[in-house]
């Protein structure tokens, strides 16, 4: 997740220092690649993290703010396009993207600590 996020970070930056338009694409294709990674490695940490009948809640938080983004980004970012130009909604998207990146870091445990703990147990077995 966090190669997803860092990848996704330096494709914006691209995307807004882009001389010309086939930087400009490729770093557009690269945050679609990135942002889809991300998503995935959510579900997946989703279903690492919460116990069975509790990942229906857990999984219809995560997509309200996906959804919740694809509802509002169109409006805040044509504004934002109007207003300051074109470049401006990747700096707000940039910011944005900062901040997930602190906070996953911070805040979403780490996974796959029932293969660390079946892993520790054989090997105390064997002792």
């Amino acid at each position: 997740m966090l190669f997803a996020l860092s990848g996704f970070l330096l494709s914006v930056v691209g995307s807004y220092f882009s001389p010309n338009i086939h930087i400009f694409l490729v770093s557009r294709v690269l945050q679609g690649a990135f942002i889809c990674v991300a998503q995935i490695v959510g579900q997946a940490t989703v279903a690492d993290i919460f116990q069975p009948n509790e990942r229906g809640r857990a999984t219809a938080f995560f997509y309200a703010f996906y959804f919740m983004g694809s509802l509002v980004g169109p409006t805040v970012g044509g504004q934002l396009s109007y207003r300051f130009g074109w470049r401006s909604t990747f700096i707000v998207v940039e910011i944005l993207a900062i901040v997930l990146f602190i906070f996953y870091i911070l805040f979403v445990p780490k996974t796959h600590d029932y293969l660390s703990y079946c892993l520790a147990s054989v090997l105390i077995r064997r002792v």
